[in-house]
């Protein structure tokens, strides 16, 4: 008779979650993060399932389980590169791609180079930092104008 009941108990619940558009993943864990801490293969790789959010959130969680890549198949199916914190030009074609991030759980790949296991990767930027004039060396010769 009890377990009767926990079966009910269990099957209303889950009812009552699928009607309202939440799944019990989802329920406890927010989105912008991975299902479960990735586990990267010795070819560094993982697979994973991203709990929706922006792509923004997405490259935070990337960063955070140390990935330099993240691998997301678009609606043509075909496979797109996200660098984790890589030059702006090569984001905005993911961007392009997914404008309004993942709507719910979606399956990933993420990639880092071999020997990597807990430095994030650095972010680089589009464009250099010049220098100041102070730190230019003086009396060297410029360009000859022979």
């Amino acid at each position: 008779m009890i377990r009767r009941a926990v079966l009910l108990a269990a099957l209303v619940t889950g009812t009552l979650l699928s009607v309202a558009g939440v799944s019990a993943v989802q329920a406890q864990t927010p989105s912008g993060t991975f299902a479960a801490t990735p586990t990267f293969s010795a070819n560094g790789q993982a697979a994973v399932v991203f709990l929706g959010g922006t792509v923004d959130q997405l490259e935070t969680a990337a960063r955070t389980s140390t990935a330099s890549g993240v691998w997301a198949q678009d609606g043509s199916g075909a496979f797109r590169l996200l660098v984790v914190g890589g030059p702006a030009f090569l984001r905005s074609e993911f961007t392009a791609k997914f404008p309004t991030g993942f709507p719910g759980a979606t399956a990933l790949t993420l990639t880092r180079p071999l020997g990597v296991t807990a430095t994030p990767p650095p972010i680089v930027t589009s464009t250099p930092t010049p220098l100041p004039p102070s730190s230019f060396p003086t009396g060297i010769p410029g360009p000859s104008s022979n």
